[in-house]
């Protein structure tokens, strides 16, 4: 028969803390996470204190990320909650407040992907968390830009006139007219 999606779960739970040769062992057993004699020894005991996932893409999440896999550190979460409590998780504090990537995405409507790209190629936390995303249009393709009979995206038109596409994005941003920018 096929594996619960719960089994699957547990399976991966205590494969993270005890399976040397698992891929992210450094981050779960290497570090000293364990799971509790409860769960390690019966998976009906670990269904009898989580119950069965809430909805499909529900994962196992540990409230406190340094703490074991029992019954008290653990409930069913979203991705995103998942992501919030990750030790690779990187706070950013601006205007007094202290979020984490995850959060500061979820608080401008843009995504997490954006703010990352934005602070790996050097610019400020204030520029990364004010500029707006580029303008995309409804099938959330980005914005084409038609000048002189050619249409290009900005990544486009920066690459073919030889300057940065986010100094073009942040010129047409301000206003600039596609001819000056």
């Amino acid at each position: 028969g096929q594996a619960t999606p719960e089994y699957v779960s547990w399976s991966a739970m205590k494969r993270r803390c005890y399976n040397p040769s698992y891929h992210d062992y450094h981050r779960y057993g290497g570090r000293g996470i364990s799971v509790c004699q409860r769960w390690r020894r019966s998976f009906v005991n670990f269904l009898e204190d989580m119950g069965a996932k809430p909805f499909p893409e529900a994962t196992i999440h540990r409230i406190d990320n340094d703490g074991n896999y029992e019954k008290s550190n653990c409930k069913w979460a979203t991705t995103g909650e998942q992501a919030r409590t990750k030790c690779t998780n990187r706070l950013i504090s601006f205007n007094g407040e202290t979020l984490c990537i995850t959060d500061w995405a979820e608080k401008l409507g843009t995504d997490e992907t954006t703010l990352s790209r934005r602070l790996a190629s050097g610019w400020t936390i204030e520029n990364t968390l004010t500029t707006p995303p580029l303008p995309r249009d409804l099938t959330g393709v980005a914005q084409l830009i038609t000048h002189d009979g050619v249409t290009l995206s900005v990544r486009g038109w920066a690459r073919r006139v030889g300057i940065d596409n986010m100094t073009l994005g942040r010129r047409l941003k301000k206003g600039w007219t596609v001819e000056n920018a």
